[in-house]
């Protein structure tokens, strides 16, 4: 599913047509991310959202509930990407939500909160970053490829993960979260590569203005 050049709507449409697809993807995802998914819903839209995500998820095809997600066992990690169209589509919410989400997660991960305490400094978490992937995911691989201190800026590379664009779009809100929990502030994020552009991995340049 490439998603060079193709709108937000477009690549929603696509993840329900491929929904079978995706859900059918290698690889497992820890059952905590739904949790700050629940949460994220349950702040803004109370405990009728999550009744609404549930029968929007039934609409669509394949039920699913995050109040019976269990946040430490581990998930099809195409179950992801489909919690997020269910999301979108039972609120139509769009892009900015989706990012919203990424941004509000680390806040109310039970994971991140455990890996705190190394964000001593903005290099401390950045350097734990490949930490964070394996605590998450069962399959890709995430590397720092450069720091530049007197730039300001980084690149992550995340390779072996082609599931959804939209975690592409979810990443750009999350990882910003991450640098200002590390001292950032002002922290930006653009995908400079991206595998559904038929590069051979993802790269996220990072800036930030402390």
């Amino acid at each position: 599913m490439a998603s060079n050049k193709k709108t937000f709507q477009q690549i929603l449409k696509e993840t329900e047509e491929n929904r079978d697809e995706i859900l059918n993807k290698e690889g497992e995802i820890v059952g905590e991310v739904f949790r700050t998914q629940l949460k994220y819903i349950r702040n803004k839209k109370g405990e009728k959202g999550l009744d609404d995500f549930a029968e929007q998820a039934k609409k669509l095809g394949r039920e699913l509930d995050l109040r019976e997600i269990k946040p430490q066992q581990w998930y099809p990690v195409g179950l992801r990407p489909y919690g997020w169209l269910v999301m979108l589509k039972a609120f139509n919410w769009g892009k900015k939500e989706l990012i919203d989400s990424g941004y509000q997660a680390p806040k109310t991960s039970f994971i991140m909160k455990i890996l705190a305490r190394y964000f001593l400094s903005l290099e401390a978490t950045i350097k734990k970053c490949p930490h964070y992937w394996k605590k998450h995911y069962t399959i890709g691989s995430l590397e720092v490829v450069k720091v530049d201190a007197k730039k300001k800026e980084f690149i992550l590379k995340v390779k072996d993960f082609q599931v959804s664009p939209l975690f592409c779009i979810f990443y750009t809100g999350y990882f910003a979260k991450v640098l200002e929990l590390g001292g950032a502030k002002d922290a930006k994020i653009k995908e400079t590569k991206c595998m559904f552009k038929e590069d051979d991995h993802h790269e996220f340049l990072f800036t930030w203005e402390n």
